[in-house]
């Protein structure tokens, strides 16, 4: 049998330059307002980014479709959509990896993005606040229905086992078998076809002289010896 491929869709906890991936945090994915504040959204809504090299250090992320990179703003103390480029501002972000397969983003005033309230914004970075905690989900290691296969012809079926097998034989011992229908004998003979000499004409008898004699004739004692 071919594997599902489980590998597929896991959590990447690294970021490298070039790599294409979304974010969010738990089942909110980072979204943003009119105000290009972020807030959270769905994984139908939420913006690609690029990951590359900021001349600072650390990596920039921008959004090629909306133009913009994830920035930190200090003044709103939160994660918003600012001008790109590699050499801007509070554009630069650490990737601090984390044992769960998660990431922590520092941005270089020292603060992490966090969640919170439907917004996304930052606070001291801790490692045990789960709203702090990224996925990465990586374009093109989503798992998809092509990559479920089903059991090869050849392949035999799973035995049974346990209370499973038990139930199933104890179900089937329960079953009632077809009765054979009955074929009744008869005690009547067959019927024969019996010749009688009813019906049949007398046979006759010659004697000297030529005379006939008949059966009945005989019978009757009619003629003498």
């Amino acid at each position: 049998m071919v594997l599902l491929n489980l590998l597929s869709g896991l959590i990447h906890c690294e970021i490298n330059a070039g790599d294409e991936f979304t974010l969010s945090v738990g089942d909110q994915y980072f979204y943003y307002d009119s105000n290009n504040d972020g807030v959270s959204g769905t994984k139908s809504n939420t913006p690609t980014w690029v990951a590359k090299n900021h001349s600072k250090g650390g990596l920039t992320f921008e959004s090629t479709e909306l133009k913009k990179a994830l920035n930190y703003s200090p003044r709103y103390r939160g994660l918003v959509l600012y001008s790109r480029g590699v050499r801007k501002p509070n554009n630069n972000w650490t990737v601090i990896e984390q044992k769960s397969g998660k990431v922590q983003l520092k941005g270089n005033y020292g603060k992490c993005g966090l969640l919170t309230n439907g917004k996304f914004k930052a606070a001291k970075c801790n490692e045990n606040n789960k709203n702090q905690l990224f996925t990465v989900h990586k374009k093109g290691e989503e798992v998809s229905s092509e990559d479920i296969t089903t059991p090869l012809k050849d392949e035999q079926p799973k035995k049974q086992s346990g209370d499973n097998f038990i139930a199933n034989n104890a179900a089937q011992s329960t079953k009632t078998p077809k009765k054979k229908p009955q074929v009744e004998k008869s005690n009547k003979m067959p019927l024969t076809k019996v010749e009688t000499n009813q019906n049949k004409p007398p046979k006759k008898l010659k004697m000297n002289g030529n005379a006939e004699i008949n059966d009945s004739m005989v019978k009757n004692g009619s003629v003498l010896d």
